[in-house]
């Protein structure tokens, strides 16, 4: 399986604008962990959340069926929602909290594109860290809602200990899981030294001086291929950077694993993939037998995928029906993906998988938006005071996301399989039978409970 993504955030120097609200098309709600976001009408009714009239009274809520309700908050510990204890890996419990944060914020993510038609894949974990890099540098109101909706940890030290453990888990052993940072900027702009240090120290980042209307698109989408191993190649666009760009954040993960148990190439056979209830396409198809990490729930079926050299595994979850998917995601998401990926067992599965192969792009100004995260994208209200001194004026002038997923046999584009069968001396109970032929989602996660990546699988010939 190879996964690459990659995610710049541009920050610019312009005129004051006015506030940000709730657009036309959109209405205030209050999600299950207690903080407001704007979603469409549909996303409101699919996933439960309440409408908000008044956000400063908790008893405003409006529930879906247009009943007035009460909603007590009730406070989340980190350790139980991660479904670890905080001493895993050496943790703490503030590494535990923004493990959880990370956790969180992917499940409100993905309920912000869940209204996307089609398939869905980005990258948890380099949304929230670059944005944790982002946060460095705010101040007020603008930081408090970053820290909201990324679920960071307030305490610098104990913030920066949370990354430097995630970072960790980049470039060791096993499937090739790696993250890079860089820091672009303006030659006219003086950034203050302690937010160089902690992006530059903390989040491992290059910090590069650049000549934005000259040479920005250049040296960035350079330094883009390089760090992906030329798979992407352009994350700036034709005419992006002027006088006024001040700063750019780009952030890449590359992610390339071979799966621990191999689809063999002979085994893929051409089968039906139903899009929907009644809606077929042909597919193809790998199949395997083994001993995997299986589990039911609400009628759903859950598969753990490992990757070679242990660290790193897929989860899929799988819905009882052809057309079950939005019940399934209003589910994971009103649950939390812990309640999900945890309580599995090792069982004997026959497994049938489409292989697959996307490319996404978002645009995260909205998509952030509708998590809380207002200030930062409006010139009169951000405040970056601790980027630079002209920060009264420094805002996230447009953030976007890019990520590409392929899925086959080997897991890798370039590796040879090898399988070893073992056979059971006594008659083995029936196999569990897993095939994901209809709509199903996946999670591709560290062993400490990072969500490295995300999706959901509608068509694997789109």
């Amino acid at each position: 399986m190879r996964v690459i993504y990659a995610a710049p955030i541009l920050l610019l120097l312009v005129p004051a604008a006015g506030a940000l609200q709730c657009g036309e098309e959109h209405v205030l709600t209050e999600r299950p962990n207690g903080k407001l976001a704007c979603v469409t009408d549909q996303t409101a009714d699919r996933l439960g959340w309440m409408r908000v009239q008044d956000p400063g009274d908790p008893a405003d809520r409006v529930s879906p069926d247009g009943l007035s309700v009460m909603h007590e908050r009730q406070p989340v510990e980190a350790p139980a929602l991660l479904g670890i204890g905080a001493d895993a890996r050496g943790m703490t419990d503030a590494d535990a909290r923004g493990a959880a944060g990370n956790r969180s914020f992917a499940g409100d993510f993905y309920a912000q594109v869940s209204d996307i038609q089609g398939n869905i894949f980005f990258s948890p974990v380099s949304i929230h860290t670059a944005f944790s890099a982002v946060y460095e540098g705010a101040e007020g109101d603008t930081a408090a809602q970053l820290r909201d909706a990324f679920g960071l940890e307030p305490d610098d030290s104990a913030r920066h200990a949370s990354v430097k453990l995630l970072l960790e888990s980049f470039g060791g052993t096993g499937p090739v899981l790696e993250m890079a940072s860089a820091l672009w900027l303006a030659d006219w702009i003086e950034a203050k030294e302690e937010y160089v240090g902690a992006v530059r120290d903390v989040y491992r980042s290059d910090v590069e001086r650049i000549d934005f209307v000259s040479e920005g698109e250049k040296r960035i989408d350079a330094w883009a291929s390089d760090n992906t191993r030329g798979r992407i190649t352009d994350v700036t666009e034709q005419d992006q950077f002027d006088d006024l760009t001040a700063a750019v954040i780009t952030n890449v993960v590359y992610f390339n694993g071979s799966w621990a148990e191999r689809f063999s190439v002979e085994d893929t056979r051409t089968s039906t993939f139903w899009r929907g209830a009644s809606d077929g396409v042909d597919a193809e198809f790998m199949n395997l037998a083994a001993n995997l990490d299986y589990s039911e729930r609400r009628g759903a079926q859950v598969l753990r995928l490992p990757y070679e050299g242990g660290g790193i595994s897929m989860v899929i979850i799988l819905p009882g029906t052809r057309d079950g998917i939005t019940e399934l995601e209003q589910s994971v998401v009103h649950d939390g993906i812990p309640a999900w990926t945890s309580g599995m067992a090792s069982k004997e599965v026959m497994v049938s998988l489409p292989k697959f192969e996307m490319g996404t792009r978002y645009d995260l100004v909205p998509l952030l938006s509708g998590l809380g995260v207002l200030d930062a994208f409006v010139p009169s209200d951000a405040d970056f005071a601790g980027i630079a001194d002209v920060a009264g004026e420094l805002y996230i002038g447009g953030a976007s996301h890019d990520a590409y997923v392929r899925v086959n046999e080997a897991g890798t584009e370039a590796a040879a399989a090898t399988v070893v069968g073992m056979r059971a001396t006594s008659e083995p109970p029936p196999p569990e039978v897993f095939t994901a032929d209809h709509p199903f989602l996946f999670i591709i996660q560290d062993d400490g409970g990072a969500v490295l990546f995300m999706g959901r699988l509608s068509d694997p010939t789109a």
